[in-house]
């Protein structure tokens, strides 16, 4: 997935059903980071899918709650996104958080504190192919 196109992942022109199957292709066959999927891995994959809710400016490392926020940071003609999962899964603080997703954006660990980046906040509902699982 291109982060370029975040801007689009996080404000939909399209139905969120049309949406979700889009993006399940883009990152079961055309994420960079991993190889396409292979159809003899297909019974093994887990699908987990983040419904995120609008962003919300964020004045100050005190407004993040990390597990329960995600992150956007953007500055420099460079954005990331995490997910509330990923901060819970390692057990970050807020500083931890904010510097892993400017990592990720490609900016230096502490752009967080320049004035010139934006950073927000959101929530997700996440939805796991366990949801659904037959009992």
């Amino acid at each position: 997935m291109n982060l370029g196109d975040n801007q689009k992942k996080l404000h939909p022109e399209q139905p969120l059903g049309e949406l979700i199957a889009r993006m399940a292709c883009e990152a079961a066959f055309h994420d960079p980071r991993f190889p396409p999927l292979a159809l003899e891995e297909a019974a093994d994959i887990e699908v987990e899918i983040s419904i995120l809710t609008p962003l919300e400016p964020v004045g100050n490392s005190g407004e993040i709650h990390p597990g329960e926020d995600g992150l956007v940071v953007e500055g420099h003609g460079h954005k990331g996104l995490l997910l509330p999962q990923v901060a819970a899964k390692y057990r970050w603080d807020s500083s931890t958080f904010l510097a892993q997703t400017c990592h990720k954006a490609g900016l230096p660990k502490d752009a967080w504190k320049d004035p010139h980046v934006k950073i927000w906040k959101f929530q997700a509902l996440v939805f796991s192919d366990n949801d659904f699982a037959e009992v």
